[in-house]
């Protein structure tokens, strides 16, 4: 038979429990945001928006656009309103009865879509920041009659939708006259 394996002493034993394991070497800190500069010819530089372009002005200008481009995102936005923009932050107010429509603006596709638009009304890049106000009586905005005109169909505003008309190429589909 061979030679059993010598066994460790209890000291050694004891040792090798406590002690401590090794340290973990410190994670490296997050690398700094890195600012870059946004070309002349960006969307949101508007040379034709005056600078002094009333807050009201711009919100009509971003729902008329909005409800060009996506009638249902429109449906949402029109139950808050622009309170200001400041620092590059253009602020959406909702009241509370209207905390799901608030929601759904805040989804990142749609406040992607929301900052494009404003950015571009608005003749600068903003970001768009929704927020829940108590007590907060939104007034309808009075939209222009082309985009009411436009909005008169909802069939036509279906089937431009950019989901659908991706949905009818991929699965090779009509959508049947009713």
């Amino acid at each position: 038979p061979a030679p059993a394996a010598p066994k460790p002493s209890l000291t050694a034993a004891v040792a090798t429990a406590i002690t401590p394991p090794p340290a973990k070497p410190a994670p490296e800190p997050a690398p700094a945001p890195v600012l870059r500069e946004e070309p002349d010819d960006a969307p949101w530089h508007n040379t034709t928006v005056p600078a002094d372009l009333p807050l009201a002005d711009i919100w009509k200008q971003s729902l008329a656009r909005i409800g060009k481009e996506r009638r249902l995102v429109l449906a949402w936005v029109e139950q808050g309103t622009l309170l200001e923009i400041e620092s590059g932050i253009a602020l959406l107010g909702f009241p509370p009865a209207a905390d799901s429509a608030r929601e759904a603006c805040d989804r990142p596709n749609n406040r992607d879509f929301l900052e494009e638009v404003v950015s571009q009304v608005a003749g600068r890049r903003v970001a768009i920041k929704c927020v829940k106000r108590e007590g907060l009586v939104v007034q309808p905005a009075a939209l222009p009659a082309q985009a009411a005109a436009e909005a008169s169909d909802p069939m036509a505003e279906f089937k431009n939708d950019p989901v659908i008309r991706r949905a009818l190429e991929v699965f090779k589909a009509e959508i049947a006259p009713a």
